[in-house]
């Protein structure tokens, strides 16, 4: 096994050596094309922009969550068996609740797990606004009717939001698949997906620290060769 490992690594290697000699510096490997003469409407308003910003990543973020529920609820049946097929362990959970006590704190674990890695988007998600001031795109939007307030609400928004939409996917992912392999969907979906949304609030307080970093330090987190607002 860690040959194979060792030699999908190696291909790989060769593959990125191979494609990058055949782009130029800080090009990608496909020409550039010009974009659309104009506008469309949906790009009227700060949070159109927002949206368009954020709608791949929150598309990508979700995708990924519905497959890992799908992943950690189809394990809930190799959980029971696997107290079913040992008695030290049958006993042992029996006095807890049986197999089902079992099985409601793997997937509360899971649910944890899931709102760590949620806090993440949050904050790459609230870090928007950073990216967009450091590459110089807020100022001439700024420079407008656009308040300081509107733009940063319209990229908060999907911060607070963006959460629940995935984890709301993942728990519906998660409960489907453990209440189809296991006790029934009608009994699992319903806690399964109040076990993902109640991570939100303390997702939201890290997109609340994200938030106050980005107003109190400017300069957080730098990017290479980019400067400050203040330095500007």
């Amino acid at each position: 096994m860690l040959a194979v490992a060792a030699a999908i690594t190696a291909l790989f290697c060769a593959v990125a050596v191979t494609l990058s000699g055949r782009r130029d510096v800080g090009a990608g490997l496909l020409p550039d094309r010009l974009g659309r003469a104009g506008a469309p409407a949906g790009l009227g308003s700060p949070l159109g922009l927002a949206w368009r910003l954020h709608r791949s990543l929150l598309v990508s973020w979700t995708t990924g969550f519905v497959l890992l529920g799908l992943v950690f609820g189809s394990v809930t049946k190799s959980v029971q068996d696997m107290v079913s097929g040992n008695s030290d362990l049958e006993q042992i959970f029996a006095r807890l609740g049986g197999a089902s006590g079992l099985v409601d704190a793997y997937l509360a674990s899971t649910m944890n797990l899931l709102g760590l890695i949620a806090a993440g988007y949050a904050i790459q998600a609230t870090l928007r606004m950073r990216a967009e001031e450091a590459g110089g795109r807020a100022e001439p939007l700024l420079g407008t009717a656009v308040g300081r307030l509107g733009w940063a609400a319209s990229h908060l928004l999907f911060s607070l939001l963006g959460p629940a939409v995935v984890l709301a996917a993942a728990g519906v992912a998660t409960g489907l698949t453990a209440g189809a392999v296991g006790d029934g969907i009608d009994r699992m979906l319903p806690r399964v997906l109040a076990g993902a949304l109640v991570q939100l609030p303390a997702v939201w307080v890290l997109v609340a620290i994200a938030v106050a970093l980005f107003g109190f330090a400017p300069g957080w987190p730098r990017s290479p060769g980019a400067r400050s607002p203040r330095a500007c």
